[in-house]
């Protein structure tokens, strides 16, 4: 029985005018609620939000970076023959020294270099000897902690300050715990966070106190905690907090705390109270701006949505699709003219706001750090340095290596005229440039122990080189060196440096001197000196990449390549962004080509370093002599057909750092690495410096790896390469060795602990190339399996229309039957 037509709703009859109006309205609001959605993903909305409703931010104090800085040359790429000379030129032995290990660089905090003293009056020495440093907060520690709360609590904030040893640097504080341990010491900076904590039970009537997160002042985002009894009134609490602060508190230990990249390290002080310094009115306008964007952007929503309603509600007939157009593109392209011209410009305010906020130069910085007018006025130009310049040249070379690297890079001015600096050596002082030229001489020059203990520094190095293109020589002191610069007499090295005017010598021995600080010198070695290096090396070198980084780089540990490391985990960063952007400015096939030519000279060194050994027969150990052999046993085998062995790499790899392989397999994982930018989008570092959006880490498996994984880091992949975690893909790719390096591996191990699974360790070697290049096997055409295909598809064909025809003639036969059926219905 077929149901009654009185229960059947009609069909929409999309045509009519009231169903376009419908549709049209249910797309707008579509695009009103995007539109707020993207409103809100913005960082003020986020920040607004986050002050209505009391969200915590993530913690972002912990962040660090490295403070190695680069002077990279934007020349353009090398050709072939340059390339050709530089592997004829290069030394086939690499023999580098021992690891020199540098103390790592660490953030400062501006301020002078106060003598070690005693504790302040009150402190229970006894108490103090129970503080343990690195660990977290002991229950032994608490009769420490609440004596000095105590003294604080019962001390005058004026005698607190007058107390005061000055501000301290976070070097000092973690290097030398014990020295200021209860002593009185000044922080300046900006309190990121603050979190109010439950004091343990005690005779104070303590029941809370307030935790600050404080980024010092003077560079260096490595925090310190302090532990604040009273807060000025209206001073904000949560975690989303730039309040500038000063104040006096006593040092208490170095505090290791849990973070999301594992265990980082502030130390922490107590502090009766701080002082807030306010900022001036333009910087609070400044500040409130972007909640005024946000307001206005809803309010012009508001506005827009409640048009496009009483557009709908009249069901006007005279009203048109194209009148709504018109009227949200008014409303989106004149109400809101900043958010078009945002749009318009693309990331160009973007980039303006982030070089506003960073210092025009050095001498600010300077400034802050109580090095000001007054002791550049001491530097007198035109004789050698003297005695009273040495302290100022101490208190700058300590400061620059605190200083980040993206400033260093924006502030070096890359071209200059040497004659211009002697001429005018005033306007020029406390700028960076970049030197370029030959070393020629190097003296080391030892400081007394009480400035090794202020500065952190056991030497200073004084390099005499001649300035690219110039008659002038400069004179620049540097507490780094490349290693293996340390045993030469007589230097001649290309070398370069991100550095410091400080003054002119005038003329000595009859060559023009300038004088200049560098936090470290850059080696770019040809092959042509007397020191030895690969052909890797001398490639790199000649593309500006800084071999001295090499120095610094420990194998069988993990990659330190990110900014949350801390400088003794991130040694590897540097030098790996260096090479990859040095291998932007070779092509694919001119680097496999470069390393098929370095072949012979490769298998050639092994060989030379059998004979040598078996020469020395008498001297060494056995053990000693039988693994050279046999890693040379398997690179002259590999290079007889024309391969490189990748048993250097494994067992050898502290020897084989920069050089130059090529190898052919398969390669089963490919992904991508975004560094261009944070999760906020904010650019980073690496983009800015070198222009690296992204890289490709690839694992390639060789037929003599044993199922081993070279990781190749590329800076991009053939177009329509495969990405993902199991791929299938033959390639050959030529890259630079950096390290052997150590991570958890996808497969799991069983023998690492009896109650369960984890992640297997794994080691393999880590290069750096261009791209690889993709062999894609030929497709094989063969006449028979055309024929063969094109019946089948006929065959396809035909049996499509027997089946549509069939049930063609089925469905009229079933149209004739009913037919037949409703007249004689009609008809009875």
């Amino acid at each position: 029985m077929l149901p009654d037509k009185r229960d059947r709703r009609p069909p929409r009859n999309f045509l009519a005018r009231s169903e376009q109006w419908r549709l049209l309205a249910l797309v707008f609001l579509l695009g009103f609620v995007l539109f707020v959605m993207g409103q809100i993903r913005s960082p003020e909305a986020r920040q607004m939000l986050s002050r209505l409703f009391g969200l915590a931010a993530e913690d972002g104090t912990a962040e660090s970076d490295d403070r190695s800085e680069t002077a990279i040359d934007a020349e353009s790429s090398i050709d072939d023959e340059e390339i050709a000379s530089l592997l004829t030129a290069a030394q086939t032995e690499n023999l580098p020294p021992d690891t020199f290990l540098v103390p790592a660089d660490s953030d400062s905090m501006p301020g002078g270099d106060p003598e070690p003293g005693g504790p302040f009056p009150g402190i229970d020495t006894v108490a103090m000897d129970m503080i343990t440093d690195n660990a977290p907060f002991r229950d032994r520690e608490n009769r420490a902690w609440f004596n000095m709360i105590a003294v604080l609590k019962a001390t005058d904030p004026e005698a607190i300050t007058a107390a005061s040893a000055g501000p301290i640097t976070y070097a000092q504080l973690i290097r030398q715990p014990y020295l200021y341990r209860g002593r009185v010491i000044t922080v300046r900076g900006e309190v990121r966070r603050v979190v109010e904590k439950e004091a343990p039970k005690n005779e104070l009537g303590i029941e809370t106190y307030h935790q600050l997160w404080i980024k010092p002042a003077g560079g260096g985002n490595r925090p310190l905690t302090v532990y604040c009894l009273e807060l000025p009134d209206r001073f904000p609490r949560g975690g989303d907090v730039n309040e500038t602060i000063r104040l006096d508190g006593l040092f208490f230990k170095n505090w290791s705390y849990p973070r999301q990249t594992g265990l980082g390290l502030a130390p922490a002080l107590l502090a009766r109270q701080l002082e807030w310094i306010q900022p001036e009115a333009s910087s609070e306008k400044a500040d409130v701006r972007p909640l005024d964007g946000f307001w206005k952007t809803a309010a012009v929503a508001a506005v827009i949505a409640s048009g496009l309603i009483w557009l709908i509600i009249r069901r006007t007939s005279g009203r048109s699709i194209r009148s709504v157009a018109i009227f949200f593109l008014f409303a989106s392209h004149v109400l809101l003219p900043e958010y078009s011209a945002r749009d318009a410009r693309g990331g160009e305010a973007d980039r303006a706001s982030r070089a506003s906020s960073a210092p025009d130069n050095p001498r600010r910085l300077f400034e802050l750090a109580g090095i000001g007018a007054s002791y550049f006025a001491m530097v007198r130009d035109g004789r050698p340095l003297v005695e009273d310049e040495l302290e100022l040249v101490r208190k700058l070379l300590y400061r620059i290596r605190s200083f980040s690297p993206s400033y260093v890079a924006r502030w070096t001015i890359q071209s200059f005229d040497p004659f211009a600096l002697a001429a005018a050596p005033d306007d020029a002082r406390s700028h960076f440039f970049l030197i370029r030229g030959t070393a020629r001489d190097l003296s080391a020059i030892v400081p007394p122990q009480e400035v090794m203990d202020r500065y952190q520094t056991d030497v200073y190095y004084e390099v005499l080189m001649d300035l690219e293109a110039s008659d002038f020589q400069a004179v620049v002191v540097t507490p780094r060196i490349p290693d293996a610069w340390q045993e030469q007499t007589n230097l001649v090295e290309p070398c370069s440096a991100a550095a410091l005017f400080l003054k002119s010598n005038g003329e000595v021995y009859g060559r023009k001197q300038l004088v200049f600080l560098a936090n470290r010198m850059h080696w770019h070695p040809d092959g042509k000196s007397q020191i030895r290096v690969n052909g890797g090396q001398a490639i790199l070198g000649a593309l500006g990449v800084d071999i001295g980084l090499f120095d610094r780089i420990h194998q069988e540990t993990p990659l330190g390549v990110d900014d949350s490391l801390d400088p003794s985990e991130s040694a590897d960063r540097e030098p790996f962004y260096q090479i990859l952007w040095a291998c932007g400015r070779l092509g694919v096939e001119q680097t496999i080509r470069a390393a098929e030519r370095n072949l012979s000279h490769y298998a050639d060194h092994w060989a030379a370093k059998v004979r040598e050994l078996e020469m020395l027969a008498n001297s060494g150990s056995e053990a000693e002599r039988i693994l050279p052999k046999q890693i040379a046993a398997e690179v002259i085998k590999q290079a007889n057909e024309g391969l490189y062995s990748v048993a250097p790499i494994f067992r050898d790899a502290r020897h084989q750092v920069g050089e130059l392989f090529a190898f052919n397999g398969i390669a089963r994982r490919a992904i991508e690495i975004p560094v261009g930018r944070d999760s906020r989008g904010k650019k980073s570092d690496v983009l800015e410096r070198f222009g690296i959006e992204r890289y490709f880490e690839v694992e390639l498996f060789t037929r003599d790896s044993q199922n081993l994984p070279l990781v190749f880091c590329v800076r991009e992949l053939p177009d329509g390469f495969p990405i993902g975690e199991t791929i299938h893909e033959e390639i050959r790719v030529a890259g630079f060795f950096l390290k052997k390096w150590r991570y958890q591996s996808r497969r799991m191990d069983r023998d690492a602990n009896r109650d369960g699974l984890h992640a297997a360790i794994q080691f393999a070697p880590l290069l750096i190339g261009r791209s690889v290049l993709w062999i894609v096997p030929e497709a094989k055409h063969s006449p028979v399996a055309g024929v063969v295909a094109g019946g089948l598809f006929i065959l396809a064909i035909g049996v499509i229309w027997f089946v549509m025809w069939r049930c063609a003639r089925r469905d009229r036969e079933f149209y004739r039957r009913m037919i037949a059926m409703k007249y004689e219905d009609d008809l009875n």
